[in-house]
């Protein structure tokens, strides 16, 4: 593998490895935004409208962070068992 080629592969892992970890803190930050939700909504502080339309919002982008989350750690898993196949491996 080429010297370019090696820095464009370490490049991209590491802009992979980088949004994963985004990806996975959004996520835990919407576990507590539905947790609070649900608090609210059991006090009666918001109604039931509000609590729809965010748990509904908070729901579609979880969704949207999984599948993203997904494609990312398949991505890196294919390119280390590259390496792992070719006998390289460029962390």
């Amino acid at each position: 593998m080429k010297s370019g080629s090696r820095k464009q592969t370490r490049a991209r892992r590491k802009a992979l490895e980088k949004e994963r970890k985004k990806l996975n803190k959004r996520l835990a930050e919407l576990d507590r935004l539905f947790s609070s939700l649900y608090e609210d909504k059991v006090m009666e502080r918001i109604t039931e409208r509000n609590f729809e339309m965010m748990s509904g919002k908070y729901q579609k982008e979880q969704l949207e962070i999984e599948a993203r989350l997904k494609e990312v750690t398949e991505t890196l898993n294919e390119s280390y068992e590259k390496d792992r196949a070719s006998g390289t491996f460029y962390p």
